[in-house]
């Protein structure tokens, strides 16, 4: 009698003392850094700067380059967005904008994940000249720890284009993030024949990586990078962050 007493006696002391250990022992907390930017063009620029790169210094189509906040067309024209059209003469223009931020520790490694909307009217399916005037204009993301800056290269071209100094190609490159394209789920024809406005989230498929400079500062650029030799009119309505410390 007095073993079973004492075997039942240690047996709950033993499981009382297993469940204290656990409820007592929290998780440390995390301390890494996570912060969330968002930026609604549809009143203002929110302090980007917008340009345009990747066309000669001089030609006469230049004149109908536009790049600034815009009102939107219908069924969106109670608000605006950041607007880049042109007839893309060189089958490479680049439209994009650019911020400096300042809420990163500095030499820093971070993962970031973007989410940035445009309102277009173009097809995926449509063919053109140079390529798809929807699925040849691509959609870039990026945060970089140096300013990206437009200048004057005389490479290729004795009459000077104007570059930004970033691995940014058409396609992708080591600064950037690809997003997708603003070609839309419809036919051609529908696109030509019933144009409808319609805003296209573009995501990245796998988290960037970046490592902040001394200064912690980083600037947040996207881009509309056209390899489609027409006319092209995009607006960028809103650009979307998650950066998160590593």
């Amino acid at each position: 009698m007095d073993y079973k007493f004492w075997a039942l006696f240690f047996s709950v002391l033993l499981l009382a003392s297993c469940g204290s250990g656990e409820s007592s022992t929290p998780p440390p907390p995390s301390d890494k850094q996570s912060v969330n930017l968002s930026f609604d063009f549809s009143e203002s620029s929110q302090e980007f700067e917008i340009s345009v790169a990747d066309y000669a210094v001089e030609h006469e189509r230049n004149d109908e380059i536009v790049s600034t906040l815009s009102q939107l067309p219908e069924p969106y024209e109670y608000r605006k967005g950041v607007e880049f059209s042109w007839y893309n003469y060189s089958s490479d223009m680049k439209g994009y904008i650019k911020k400096n931020i300042s809420d990163l520790k500095p030499d820093t490694t971070y993962n970031v994940d973007f989410q940035v909307n445009v309102l277009t009217v173009e097809s995926e399916q449509c063919i053109g000249g140079g390529g798809s005037p929807g699925s040849s204009v691509n959609v870039k993301a990026s945060l970089l720890p140096q300013e990206p800056t437009r200048f004057v290269s005389y490479e290729s071209a004795p009459e000077g284009i104007y570059r930004v100094d970033i691995d940014d190609g058409q396609s992708g490159g080591d600064d950037v993030a690809l997003l997708g394209h603003i070609g839309l789920p419809i036919s051609c024809e529908t696109s030509k024949e019933s144009p409808v406005w319609e805003v296209k989230p573009l995501v990245n498929d796998e988290s960037f990586v970046m490592t902040t400079g001394e200064s912690g500062e980083a600037w947040v650029y996207v881009s509309i990078d056209s390899g489609f030799e027409g006319e092209t009119t995009v607006y960028i309505t809103d650009v979307e962050m998650e950066i998160l410390e590593q």
